[in-house]
């Protein structure tokens, strides 16, 4: 279903340009030393709680993909996603 980024609300368009800003060389949303959650707050001016379900209103639309990584001694680590498109 296609949905025009205008028909969204404000602070979610704003979510929507920044993740397209984040995608690194092999397509993955680079956080850096932060989460993704975490500097989409800093970038768009708003909670890390609000960028977190912001997050997940995308994954569940279909919009992004994602994948929980695991550090090595077990802990749980950075959650890895990715915009979905035709060619995935």
């Amino acid at each position: 279903m296609y949905v025009p980024l205008t028909a969204l609300p404000h602070n979610l368009q704003r979510t929507c340009y920044e993740i397209t800003r984040m995608v690194n060389e092999q397509g993955y949303l680079a956080g850096g030393t932060r989460s993704v959650a975490k500097l989409l707050a800093i970038r768009c001016d708003y909670s890390v709680r609000t960028a977190r379900r912001h997050l997940n209103l995308l994954v569940r639309a279909g919009w992004l993909g994602y994948e929980a990584q695991k550090a090595e001694c077990g802990a749980s680590g950075p959650t890895l996603y990715w915009i979905n498109t035709l060619s995935r």
